[in-house]
C-alpha cells in the first residue's frame, strides 16, 4: 500500500517461516511423548521389581524363622501383592558347610515362564534336632 508517497511493508511471517516453526514444535512434541512413555515404561517395571523383591524378602524371612519350609529340594507358590500375582520358588542348593541349608527364592510375574524379576539368596544353620537324627 501507497501511504503519502511512501510504501509500508508488510508485517507478519511468511509461510514458509510458519512452516518450519510448525516442523520444530512437531519434533519437540514427538520427543516429549516418546520419553514419557519411557517413563512411564520404566516406573512400570520398577514397581514391579521392587514387589517381587519384597516377596522374595517375606519369604526368606518366613523361611529363616521356620514359617515356610523349602520342602527339601524345589517348592513353588505364589503371592497377591497390590493386586497383581507373584510367583515364587524355592530351589535348596548345597552349600560349602554342612551345617548350613542354602535356599535361592526366585520370584516372576508371568508364572513360569515370565521371567525373573527378584532372585534372593539365604543361609540359616541346619537345626539341633535335624543334625541328631
Amino acid at each position: 500500500m501507497r501511504r503519502g508517497g511512501r510504501y509500508r511493508q508488510a508485517r507478519g511471517f511468511t509461510l514458509l517461516e510458519v512452516l518450519v516453526a510448525l516442523a520444530v514444535v512437531a519434533i519437540a512434541l514427538g520427543a516429549a511423548l516418546t520419553t514419557a512413555y519411557r517413563q512411564t515404561h520404566t516406573l512400570v517395571e520398577l514397581r514391579d521389581r521392587t514387589y517381587a523383591h519384597w516377596v522374595a524378602m517375606d519369604l526368606v524371612a518366613a523361611w529363616r524363622l521356620g514359617l515356610q519350609s523349602d520342602g527339601g529340594g524345589n517348592v513353588n507358590g505364589s503371592m497377591q501383592m497390590d493386586g497383581r500375582t507373584y510367583y515364587w520358588s524355592f530351589n535348596r542348593a548345597r552349600s560349602a558347610d554342612a551345617n548350613v541349608l542354602r535356599t535361592e527364592v526366585q520370584v516372576r510375574i508371568d508364572g513360569e515362564e515370565g521371567p525373573v524379576l527378584a532372585t534372593e539368596t539365604a543361609y540359616r544353620l541346619v537345626p539341633a534336632a535335624a543334625k541328631n537324627s
